[in-house]
């Protein structure tokens, strides 16, 4: 795997933050969680200017879809630009493997972005309210803390 395996998240629930309290993950097939806000440096090249080293808390890798996800105690918006600088690590590892592992585009998995936001109800866990929210042209799930989801559902 490409990944460092220090950075592999070991179970299928995103750790609690601050306001927002532990989230559980359900189905979806072989699943990797990657906590990409850890202690372990993604950025060891560059100087690191306050606000644009800042990146999301976990990518969900499923077999057809990642999922960048951050969780947040108060508004969603404020995740945007960390959401977009995980972005930018997940199309650096996407370009890696195209190269020196000739990844055809066929295998190129679609990316979604989810938020937990401790200011959102708990436990939407129906599809139906899965619910993609459009900031600035920036579309992601705005979900609540706490509660239980499918994977599926945001894929």
């Amino acid at each position: 795997m490409v990944i460092n395996n220090k950075l592999i998240h070991p179970r299928i629930t995103l750790d609690a933050e601050a306001k927002c309290s532990e989230i559980t993950l359900r189905g979806g097939g072989p699943v990797r969680i990657v906590k990409t806000d850890s202690d372990v440096k993604l950025f060891p090249l560059i100087s690191i200017v306050e606000g644009h080293h800042s990146v999301a808390d976990y990518c969900i890798f499923t077999e057809n879809t990642i999922i960048i996800c951050d969780l947040k105690s108060g508004k969603s918006e404020k995740a945007k630009h960390q959401i977009i600088n995980t972005r930018l690590i997940v199309d650096y590892l996407i370009n890696f493997m195209r190269y020196h592992y000739k990844l055809s585009d066929k295998l190129i998995p679609s990316i979604e972005y989810a938020v937990f936001s401790g200011i959102v109800s708990k436990g939407l866990s129906k599809p139906t309210k899965l619910n993609k929210k459009n900031s600035h042209g920036f579309e992601y799930f705005e979900l609540g803390c706490g509660g239980t989801y499918k994977i599926k559902d945001l894929c």
